[in-house]
C-alpha cells in the first residue's frame, strides 16, 4: 500500500489525506469543476435571465420617475423565484454527487486503485437516488428531532417561567436550549459517514444510517474536533484571500481555494471513514490479509 492504513488520531487523518489530495489533486478537481460547472453556468443564465427585466423596470423609473408597473413586476418575478427553488435542488443534488464523486477517487486512489474522473461521476450520477433518499432521511431526522425538541424544550421553559422565575429559571432554560443543541449534534454526526457510505458500500437508506452509527462508535469527539479545525481553517483562508484589493483577483482567488478546501475536506472525512472501518472491523488486516495471498 502506498498509504498508511489504520486507525487515526486527527493529526494522522489531517496528514494522510493531505498526502492522497498532494498526489491525486488534478482528478480531484477535475470532478469538482465538471460537478459544478454545468449547474453554475445554468444559475448564470437564470439569474441573468430574471434580473434584467427588473433591473430595467427600475431604470425606467429612474429616468421617468413613473413607478414600475406592478404586474409587469409580478410575472417577472414569478417564474424566476420558480427557477431560483429549481436551482436549490438542482445545487443540493450537485453537492451530493460532486461529494460522492470525490469520495469516490479518494478511496480508489487510497486503496490503490484509481479512477479516472469521469468514470467516478458516472458511478455517482448511476447512485443519484440512492444519496438522495439517504440524505432527505437524514435531514427529516434530523428537522424532526430539532422539531419536536423544540416544542418540548418551548413548553418545558413556559412550565419554569410559572414554578422558578428569575436566574433559576433563567439557567434552567440554557441548560435545556443547550441539552437540545447537544442532541441535534449527535444526531448529525451519527449519520455523518451515511453519504459515504452509499458511495463505497452500495446501500442506501435506513441500512446506511445504521452502518454509519456503527461506525462513529467511540468517534464523536474526534469528528466534531475536525469539523471545528477545518471550519476555522476554511473561513480563515476564505477571509484572507478577500483581503486583496483587486476585487476580480480576490474573488477568483477564493473560489480557487473554497474548492481546493472543499476537495480536500471531503478527502479527511474518506479517510476518517476507512479510520473508523479500521477501529470496528480490523479493515488494515483484512488489506494486509488480502496483499499476502
Amino acid at each position: 500500500m502506498q498509504y498508511r492504513v489504520g486507525e487515526f488520531g486527527v493529526g494522522q487523518l489531517l496528514d494522510v489525506a493531505f498526502n492522497v489530495f498532494k498526489d491525486n489533486y488534478k482528478s480531484m478537481l477535475i470532478v469538482a469543476v465538471l460537478a459544478f460547472l454545468p449547474v453554475t453556468i445554468i444559475t448564470v443564465a437564470v439569474l441573468l435571465g430574471g434580473l434584467l427585466p427588473m433591473y430595467k423596470q427600475l431604470l425606467m423609473f429612474n429616468a421617468t420617475g413613473a413607478m414600475p408597473d406592478p404586474t409587469v413586476m409580478f410575472a417577472t418575478m414569478a417564474p424566476f423565484f420558480a427557477a431560483v427553488s429549481v436551482l436549490g435542488i438542482l445545487w443540493y443534488l450537485t453537492t451530493i454527487i460532486s461529494e460522492g464523486a470525490i469520495t469516490f477517487v479518494t478511496a480508489s486512489s487510497y486503496l490503490d486503485n484509481p479512477v479516472a474522473p469521469r468514470e467516478a461521476l458516472r458511478y455517482c450520477f448511476s447512485r443519484w437516488w440512492a444519496l438522495l433518499k439517504t440524505a432527505l432521511l437524514i435531514a427529516l431526522i434530523f428537522i424532526g428531532i430539532l422539531f419536536v425538541g423544540g416544542i418540548l424544550v418551548a413548553l418545558a421553559m413556559g412550565g419554569i417561567s410559572l414554578i422558578a422565575g428569575g436566574l433559576v429559571g433563567g439557567l434552567i432554560s440554557f441548560v435545556l436550549i443547550v441539552g437540545l443543541f447537544l442532541a441535534a449534534i449527535m444526531v448529525f454526526l451519527r449519520y455523518f459517514l451515511a453519504l459515504k457510505i452509499v458511495i463505497l458500500e452500495g446501500v442506501a437508506g435506513r441500512e446506511a444510517l445504521g452502518r454509519s452509527a456503527f461506525l462513529m462508535k467511540g468517534t464523536y469527539g474526534r469528528a466534531f474536533i475536525l469539523l471545528l479545525l477545518l471550519g476555522v481553517v476554511s473561513n480563515i483562508i476564505g477571509t484572507a484571500a478577500n483581503l486583496i484589493p483587486f476585487v476580480p483577483v480576490a474573488i477568483v482567488l477564493s473560489i480557487a481555494l473554497q474548492v481546493a478546501i472543499y476537495v480536500y475536506t471531503t478527502s479527511v472525512w474518506t479517510m476518517f471513514y476507512f479510520s473508523n472501518r479500521c477501529k470496528h472491523e480490523n479493515f488494515d488486516l483484512v488489506l494486509l490479509a488480502e496483499e499476502a495471498e
